[in-house]
């Protein structure tokens, strides 16, 4: 028996397709069921650190995805991380499905009346993560963008918080900061403010340079009269 046939007979023996299908339940993986699925798939039960009342939200994970499978196995990957990594979730948030449409001339003469209709649905998923500081959080968002399956993309909003006093920590930094620039100006050498004050625009070299020779030559013809 080939390699082939080996395959299979073991998806024959251990996977089957249910019998009734819902054609009006959209495609996952309900339509499909797995038997002693305890020895093929070891996948620990899913068990979340709980979110207290005075829990501070700190990160907004958004997953898009065109099938709804790969999403739903992708939230499960990213609670299980958040978990092993002690950083506390929500259940997951199943957002309202996009769906966007084009209209399409099928031909322009015989057909140009009549139009084809193509559609598409992206699904969408929010995991809320809970007090976390900001060198964990990061960590998991690299993470999970690693580990991040083609066809699916992530969107990120972070959430950070401050102090009230933010204002007055602020304002005594930047008082501290002039105060050096202060320092600074005072500590710099005689001679090179005078430089500084020597250097002139282009301008009023020009003014000046004409002034002097108007005096030196008028200096000449009053001298002249003179004699």
């Amino acid at each position: 028996m080939t390699t082939r046939n080996h395959i299979i007979n073991y998806i024959k023996k251990h996977f089957h397709t249910t019998s009734k299908i819902n054609r009006e339940q959209p495609y996952s993986w309900s339509n499909f069921n797995l038997n002693n699925n305890e020895q093929i798939f070891k996948i620990k039960k899913l068990d979340p650190l709980s979110v207290k009342e005075d829990s501070k939200l700190c990160l907004n994970l958004e997953i898009r995805s065109f099938l709804p499978d790969t999403l739903d196995f992708f939230t499960y990957f990213a609670r299980y991380s958040a978990t092993a990594m002690s950083i506390p979730t929500l259940p997951v948030i199943h957002l309202e499905t996009e769906l966007k449409k084009w209209w399409v001339i099928k031909g322009p003469f015989v057909h140009a009346k009549s139009k084809e209709v193509f559609e598409r649905k992206v699904h969408r998923r929010l995991i809320q993560v809970f007090d976390t500081d900001h060198v964990l959080m990061k960590e998991y968002i690299n993470y999970i963008n690693e580990n991040l399956p083609s066809g699916t993309n992530l969107f990120v909003e972070k959430f950070l918080y401050e102090d009230l006093n933010i204002s007055h920590q602020l304002k005594s930094k930047l008082n501290l900061k002039e105060k050096q620039q202060a320092e600074e100006l005072e500590g710099l050498d005689a001679s090179l403010v005078k430089v500084a004050e020597k250097e002139k625009p282009f301008d009023m070299l020009v003014r000046e340079r004409s002034q002097f020779f108007l005096d030196h030559l008028m200096k000449q013809v009053n001298a002249e009269k003179k004699l």
